[in-house]
């Protein structure tokens, strides 16, 4: 009857913003644990919301590794299995997770329907140690690991960049003759990314045209260069990173803060909210 109801009126799908809810887990070895545990002394908690079959899910947990490896002080991970609990308790990839690794024995059900908008995965959510829901994110791109521990370091610029980890703003100059902008974006070497001419900054109600760029190559192919990582396992020793600098008209009054928007196309990267305090 539980399972109908839920059917039937499904509750409230959490948004970023709003304080995360508690859930009863289960390990391996059948101790119940709650979902926040990790939020007790003051980290970042992650949800991983993933399956045995899912590639992308399998394919991430390198770098998920590498990170958690460095950001054990300040980043736990929770690892949520969607399958059966026989089959999660004797899978070899399953045994070999570092982080918690969590079963509810419902399949995941009773976190993807609190957290997930859709039932794709990997599942990612982010939940600030005031139990705030920072970021939700569906999919695996190399390099949004080693982007989101930047974040959770602590930026050089004040900046919401969780729509994509993968692309950051490291220093900003705004003045008389123009806003210069540093950027680093993170991924595997043999993957291109694009950043083209049309980029714009957003505040003050206007539009603020890219003037001139360094580093990289407009409305083209560009490929990170510099190795993130000391690891040596394969994938994991191909992340990278690269750094650019674009420089923009300049603002006719200097703002509190501002957006960069990556064009206007529908997957143009997007960073909210730079402060220029």
């Amino acid at each position: 009857m539980a399972e109908i109801h839920t059917y039937i009126y499904p509750p409230h799908v959490l948004q970023i913003g709003e304080e995360a809810v508690d859930a009863e887990l289960f390990d391996m070895q059948g101790n119940k644990h709650h979902l926040l545990e990790g939020l007790l002394d003051g980290r970042y908690l992650l949800l991983d919301i993933w399956g045995i079959g899912c590639g992308p899910c399998r394919m991430a947990e390198p770098e998920m590794r590498e990170v958690y490896g460095r950001m054990k002080d300040k980043l736990e991970i929770v690892g949520i299995c969607q399958d059966d609990l026989s089959t999660w308790k004797t899978n070899d990839f399953s045994k070999s997770i570092v982080w918690k690794n969590w079963n509810d024995g419902k399949k995941g059900s009773s976190i993807a329907s609190r957290y997930c908008d859709e039932g794709a995965i990997p599942y990612y959510i982010l939940i600030s140690p005031d139990k705030r829901i920072v970021t939700k994110a569906v999919g695996y791109y190399p390099g949004m690991f080693l982007g989101l521990a930047d974040a959770v370091n602590g930026l050089i610029v004040k900046q919401d960049n969780s729509a994509n980890y993968q692309l950051s703003i490291r220093k900003v100059e705004a003045n008389a003759n123009g806003t210069t902008i540093g950027f680093r974006y993170y991924s595997h070497k043999e993957y291109w990314f694009r950043i083209v001419k049309d980029s714009y900054l957003e505040a003050n109600g206007k539009k603020y045209k890219l003037t001139a760029a360094d580093g990289i190559k407009l409305d083209d192919n560009n490929f990170t260069t510099v190795k993130a990582t000391d690891a040596t396992e394969d994938f994991v020793s191909n992340l990278s990173y690269s750094d650019f600098t674009l420089t923009f008209e300049p603002f006719d009054t200097i703002p509190d803060t501002f957006d960069f928007k990556e064009g206007d196309g529908e997957r143009a990267f997007v960073i909210r909210n730079v402060s220029l305090k």
